[in-house]
């Protein structure tokens, strides 16, 4: 499957405060559906989310709407292993002119887990924890709620581009990737879904990555 350009609107101002108007403003953003490309065939347990992307400037709106049973996750501070705790959403951000990206995990909670990597070798580094790679000051404004008969959860994200990378500017093409960790109840391991087109499972393979630009 090719990856195809994300081309994302820009949208007028809205109040990040209400759910409805989150909705209605990103409604015409880019629509990203994520599925299970390295795989034949959907696992039957593989449940459906569709995500929209807007911007304003260098600011990137996100509004994620997922299928889910009784979303939740066990964490209960910033930056421990989201995702082997329970549901978790990852955004990875990457300036294709620069080594550096990031990778973002939000909770049904609101909890995160903030990554920076200065390149793709950082993964394999040796002697090199989880802790070396985390961020605590906030790198983002987020919002989730979850569905009140609990069979899905919705998350909000607004994020500067050029507070993550100096110098970004609106012109600039990027790309992003979406990973989803579905801990289903009585299952051992989660459902993972993504947007990208990877030919084999592995979230870091950047050149998989969707490309975007901001229109």
């Amino acid at each position: 499957m090719k990856n195809s350009t994300c081309r994302i609107p820009e949208i007028p101002g809205f109040s990040t405060d209400d759910w409805p108007a989150i909705e209605t403003a990103l409604a015409t953003g880019c629509p990203v559906q994520l599925t299970q490309h390295w795989r034949e065939t959907l696992e039957s347990d593989w449940v459906g989310g569709e995500i929209r992307l807007a911007h304003r400037g260098t600011e990137l709106f996100i509004h994620a709407k997922l299928v889910d049973d009784r979303p939740s996750n066990r964490i209960t501070v910033w930056n421990q292993r989201a995702w082997c705790e329970g549901d978790t959403l990852e955004l990875f951000l990457w300036d294709e002119s620069r080594e550096n990206y990031y990778e973002l995990h939000i909770t049904p909670e609101n909890q995160r887990l903030q990554l920076h990597f200065p390149d793709p070798a950082s993964l394999k580094a040796p002697g090199k924890t989880l802790a070396d790679w985390t961020i605590d000051e906030s790198l983002f404004e987020s919002r989730t709620r979850v569905n009140a008969d609990q069979s899905g959860w919705e998350v909000f994200i607004r994020i500067d581009l050029a507070v993550l990378y100096k110098g970004f500017a609106p012109a600039q093409p990027f790309r992003f990737h979406f990973g989803r960790y579905d801990y289903q109840p009585g299952r051992a391991e989660p459902v993972l879904s993504s947007n990208a087109p990877f030919t084999v499972l592995n979230f870091h393979r950047r050149h998989e990555w969707a490309a975007a630009e901001l229109i």
